[in-house]
This record gives structure tokens, sequence and C-alpha cells, in this order.
């Protein structure tokens, strides 16, 4: 690639930089981002040369409210092991951080990169839920040809609902794998990668200081005692937990696509924020 032709990329970046903060539309904000990252990771894009370029990268650390639905459009909670263990490892691979409301997933880090991070969880939430589902019926129609009754009406792990939740969380165990895989890959083969790394992460660590210092002052200026919160999360049990299921999640991981969508197929972003 010759000068002319990167500094032509470089604008394209720009450019799309600019769309992915600067639009109202959520699907297309995520899809500028998506597309930007793919050409800074693919053409070894340096933060200096865009700078240099004209166009400032640092960002504020911001945040976005992710809310994530069943197929059928109805909304769930956030606070299932599955969802929470696969949108920690999307946000890790796109340096942001993600906590756990009851309803929705606040992600954390610069505005380029929660659009994106909260556009592939979504759109992972999809796929998975889709697939779930698919073997779900599958494993139901099995298991009524051998036994007479359908797997809801049985406890245990092989119980429709444990036997979905197991797999859900062995596709997951290979998603995370692919994610950390994708970002190692990164890091080596990007001449700034482990900086890069190191600043997001720096970066993040400050804010959540400067967070909890006002949060801090603004309670003893309130006169108000800290709360007390425990976390919960919902996992099937050792008596839930189908080993079988959890294995076939893992073998139909190696199928999913951790890349987000930004075709016709893809799933618009639902977030507040």
């Amino acid at each position: 690639m010759n000068g002319s032709q990167r500094a032509s990329l470089i604008e394209k970046v720009q450019k799309l930089l600019a769309l992915s903060g600067g639009t109202a539309n959520e699907h297309e904000a995520a899809a500028a981002a998506a597309k930007a990252t793919e050409l800074i990771q693919a053409y070894n894009l340096e933060q200096g040369e865009l700078e240099k370029s004209g166009k400032k990268v640092s960002e504020p650390i911001g945040y976005v409210f992710v809310r994530v639905f069943t197929n059928a459009g109805k909304q769930q909670g956030v606070r299932k092991v599955w969802i929470t263990d696969l949108a920690m490892c999307v946000c890790e691979a796109n340096f942001c951080e993600a906590r756990f409301g009851t309803q929705s997933i606040v992600v954390y880090g610069r505005p380029t990169d929660t659009e994106l991070a909260a556009y592939m969880i979504q759109n992972l939430v999809f796929q998975l839920e889709r697939m779930a589902f698919e073997r779900g019926e599958a494993y139901a129609k099995a298991f009524f040809k051998s036994h007479g009754i359908y797997p809801r009406q049985v406890s245990g792990s092989r119980n429709i609902h444990n036997w979905k939740s197991s797999w859900l969380q062995g596709a997951v165990m290979v998603v995370r794998e692919k994610l950390k895989a994708q970002r190692q890959k990164f890091q080596e083969e990007s001449k700034n990668g482990l900086e890069l790394v190191v600043t997001r992460g720096d970066e993040l660590a400050d804010y959540f200081k400067r967070q909890a210092a006002a949060r801090a002052a603004a309670r003893a200026a309130s006169g108000l005692k800290p709360r007390k919160h425990k976390e919960t999360f919902s996992a099937p049990g050792p008596s839930s937990f189908n080993n079988t299921a959890f294995r076939q999640g893992m073998a139909d991981g190696a199928n999913i696509d951790v890349q987000p969508g930004v075709g016709a197929a893809a799933q618009p972003i639902q977030q507040l924020n």
C-alpha cells in the first residue's frame, strides 16, 4: 500500500469514527464503529497516524445501558450466568468493562468501544438464543421418542430448561476463547497493541477511581451510610447441570460468528443512553 492509498484509508477510518459517535441511529453507529475497528486492526493503523491526519482519537470514558431480548422480542434479565460471562468477555475484547443491573448491562469505555461491545453482545445473544432453541427442540423430540414424555415434565439435568442452560454455558465458553484469541492476535500483530491495552485499562481504572471518590464525597456530604449490596446471579446447581448439553454447546460454539453482523440479517441494537 503506497502513501496515497494509506492516506485515503486513514480518511475513511476518520469518517467512520465520526459517524460512530455522531449519529442518533444506534445500528448505524455500531456498524461504523465495527468497520473502523476492522480497518484499524487489518492495516495496523496507529493512533499517531490518525491524530496527525487531523482526527483526535482520544475520547472521554462514558457508558451505555444495554438490554437483551429473547428471539421472541421479550426483554430478559441479564443476571443469567451465561449472559454475564458473555458480556464480560465481549467487553474485555473491546477494551471495555461491564457492570450488571437487574434488567440491563452497563458497558463502560470510550464511545467507539462501547458502541461496538454493546452491538456484539446483542448479536451474540441473538445467535445463542436461536441456536439454543433449535438444539432444545431437537433434544425434546428425541427425549419424547425415547421416554414418551417431554423434558419439561421432568426435573434435574434432563429438564429442558436446565438442558438449554448447560448448552449455553458450553457455547459461551468457546466464544470466550475465540474472543481471547482475537485480542491476543491483535496485541501481537499491532505495533501498539500492548500499549493500547494498557492505556485503555488505565483509563478505565482512573474513571472508576474518580467515580468512587465522587460517590464517597456525596455520601459524606449527605450523611448517608454506604448501602450493603449483594450480587446475585442465576446458575444451574450441580444436579441441574447437563454435561452432554454442555459438550454439545462447546461443539456448536465453533460455528458461532463472534464478529458483529452489519448486513441485513443483523439485529438492531436495543440500548439506552
